[in-house]
């Protein structure tokens, strides 16, 4: 029997195969005799990679941190302090030196810390306040809770009520008048309390540097 001699099952082995065709008479010449043809046998797709997709680039890899914009906007634009971030290219002023902070020992936010500057420290949920305090405590009034002041000249640190209708304690004492608050004072504002660290006083302040806190005095 004439045409191709391989074995079954070798057609598929070779993506080309030749393939022979019988027609007419013996002895007669056939055109369409011994005429060979190419068949491709299929060829399977190669899966794409990632990068080969529809303008697929490589997810960059992004750190959050809690209270801060997320990549799809959720969160509040803030950093862990409460405090709106600032551009890494702004320029510092002395409202950006640290004198003491606020950490937060209980209530919504616990374990967070709010630095404290030069001058009047607001305290609210609001976001035109200098210290922040908006981890879901509705009990905290939007603007000026209370606030707490630095005296660079004097060295002090100061609390006052502000305008909101639920007090504000200083350990169980409320806050009625301005005082002179001290060291590891406890602050109770609605369901939150907060630690008060100082780090400016007597011992130090940023003007003893010459720095551009000498402005504040």
């Amino acid at each position: 029997m004439g045409g191709d001699t391989k074995k079954p099952g070798e057609f598929f082995s070779d993506p080309t195969r030749r393939v022979t065709q019988s027609g007419g008479d013996d002895g007669q010449d056939d055109p369409l005799r011994n005429q060979t043809r190419r068949i491709d046998a299929p060829r399977q797709a190669r899966p794409k990679r990632p990068s080969e997709g529809a303008g697929l680039e490589p997810a960059a890899t992004r750190l959050w941190r809690p209270g801060q914009e997320g990549p799809e906007g959720d969160g509040p634009a803030a950093t862990e302090a409460g405090q709106s971030a600032a551009p890494a290219d702004a320029p510092q002023t002395a409202d950006d030196f640290v004198v003491g902070w606020l950490v937060i020992v209980a209530g919504p936010g616990q374990g967070f810390s709010l630095p404290l500057g030069y001058g009047w420290n607001s305290i609210g949920r609001g976001d035109d306040q200098r210290i922040r305090l908006d981890f879901g405590d509705g009990e905290i009034s939007r603007e000026n809770h209370c606030a707490i002041a630095y005296d660079g000249k004097n060295r002090k640190f100061f609390i006052q009520h502000g305008g909101g209708r639920n007090l504000t304690y200083v350990g169980d004492t409320p806050v009625l008048a301005p005082q002179e608050l001290t060291a590891d004072a406890t602050i109770s504002i609605g369901s939150t309390s907060l630690r008060f660290v100082p780090f400016c006083g007597e011992q130090f302040d940023w003007a003893d540097l010459g720095g551009s806190a000498d402005q504040q005095e």
